[in-house]
């Protein structure tokens, strides 16, 4: 028996079975054409924040509180029906911001309030 291998074509078979499990456990869907466009930050209080999402899955976003300006951009995708926004970096604030469409808006938790990016 080879190191690394498996044995029989059930092993084969199985671990095959596996690796499809595993693949369809994440619903990540690429991002759909209709969501690309300009919104902007509605209904919370002292807080502006403008998100550009491109056809292609990358996205812009801005986030002003106060005299605290944020800049990100990254990737989004489509998981389990939200939009999930994917930053890299030291102050990456918008990794894994999920988003909820509904009508013009993307909801978002902010914890003590529910933000829409309402589309311009």
């Amino acid at each position: 028996m080879a190191r690394g291998k498996p044995s029989s074509p059930c092993a084969r078979l199985a671990l095959v079975v596996l690796a499809l499990t595993l693949t369809a456990c994440t619903n990540t869907s690429p991002p759909p054409r209709e969501l690309a466009g300009r919104y902007e930050l509605v209904g919370v209080m002292e807080m502006g924040s403008q998100l550009l999402l491109h056809e292609q899955g990358t996205f812009e976003a801005a986030l002003y509180y106060g005299s605290l300006d944020i800049q990100g951009r990254g990737r989004w995708a489509m998981v389990d029906g939200q939009i999930e926004l994917r930053e890299r970096g030291l102050r990456a604030l918008f990794d894994k911001m999920r988003l909820v469409p509904s009508g013009n808006c993307l909801l978002v938790d902010m914890d003590t309030t529910t933000g829409c990016y309402r589309r311009r």
